[in-house]
This record gives C-alpha cells, sequence and structure tokens, in this order.
C-alpha cells in the first residue's frame, strides 16, 4: 500500500536534480565571474563549516555527531530555494 509513496519518495533526489540542471541550462556563464558569487561560495562552503568546526571541536559530541554536523553545513542548499525563486520570478539561478 505503501509502495507508490515510497517510489515517488526516491524520486526525490533526481527530481531535484534535474530541476536545477533546467534553471543552470539557461544562465550565462559571464555572470558567474560577478565578485558576489565567488564571496557568497566562499562564505557558504568554506568560512562557515570552518567556524562549526571551531565550534563544535569543543563541545562534548559524539565524533559521528561532529562530522556530520560540520558536513552538513558545507552542503549545497537544496532544491527548494531554487525552486521558490523560479516560481516568484526571483534570480533562481543564484538559489542553488
Amino acid at each position: 500500500m505503501l509502495a507508490p509513496i515510497r517510489t515517488l519518495g526516491q524520486c526525490n533526489t533526481a527530481c531535484s536534480m534535474m530541476i536545477i540542471g533546467m534553471i543552470l541550462s539557461r544562465i550565462e556563464l559571464k555572470s558567474f565571474r560577478e565578485i558576489s558569487v565567488f564571496r557568497y561560495s566562499l562564505h557558504r562552503l568554506i568560512l562557515i563549516p570552518g567556524l562549526f568546526w571551531l565550534t563544535f571541536r569543543f563541545l562534548p559530541l559524539d565524533p559521528l555527531v561532529f562530522k556530520l554536523s560540520v558536513l552538513m553545513t558545507a552542503m549545497p542548499a537544496g532544491a527548494t530555494t531554487s525552486i521558490l525563486a523560479e516560481k516568484y520570478g526571483c534570480d533562481s539561478e543564484y538559489g542553488w
């Protein structure tokens, strides 16, 4: 009885990737040369995980929880941001 729902849930990642791919296919590569894109990428992928690592290493956490927390802060934002930005006519190319 739950098989259709389970199957639909397993398609979630593939569908998200397809939506992000469709949004990225319309972007000109020149728009990635803006300093704001590099600044955001630096903050999102290096500085924030680094700050979490510095903060969490002094807390009495299980090593697995520590590593997962830092890894999750370094992961890119989900497709929801791009989908909502596209729906409301905003800059969806920067939402990924």
